[in-house]
Formats: C-alpha cells, sequence, structure tokens
C-alpha cells in the first residue's frame, strides 16, 4: 500500500518526511473508513439473525478477519505516525 519507489527516491530530501506522513494518513484513513462501514454491515447482520445460506454459520463471521486487519492496520499506522513525529521533535 505504500509508495516505496517514492519513499527510495525521496531518502535524504526534505520532503521525505511529509510525503510519509500523508501516506500513513491517507493510510490510516481509508483502512479506519472500511473498518468503519464493515463495523456497521456486521452489526446488521448480528441485529437480524442473518446466516450463510451454504454452511448456516452466522453471517458476520465471514468479514471478522477483514474487520479485524483493519483495525490493526489503522492502529499501527497511527502507532507509526505519533511515534515519529515524537521522535523528531525530540
Amino acid at each position: 500500500m505504500r509508495l516505496e519507489l517514492l519513499e527510495d527516491y525521496l531518502k535524504g530530501k526534505k520532503l521525505a518526511g511529509p510525503v510519509a506522513a500523508l501516506q500513513g494518513f491517507l493510510m490510516m484513513s481509508f483502512s479506519g473508513a472500511v473498518a468503519f462501514y464493515l463495523f456497521g454491515i456486521m452489526r446488521q447482520q448480528v441485529l437480524s439473525g442473518q446466516i450463510t445460506t451454504t454452511s448456516n454459520t452466522p453471517a458476520w463471521v465471514s468479514p471478522l478477519g477483514f474487520f479485524i486487519g483493519m483495525v490493526l492496520l489503522t492502529f499501527f499506522v497511527l502507532r507509526d505516525l505519533v511515534s515519529k513525529s515524537f521522535l523528531n521533535r525530540c
């Protein structure tokens, strides 16, 4: 999801930090938005008691892994953005 070619080109230049921050912010925003909408979908599936037609499992089980991945990605990117901003200030 990151533009490694752009990062390699900008290494050591003044724009490297802001571009990396912009990439992190965009990745965090996208992952957070996907997690938010997935939560709404799964909530409706839980409330309605919807099950899959093929295996009769609850319908919310299928998107659960993707939801967990998006939440973790959001938190990891946020952690990286915060740690890098604090390290640059010190």
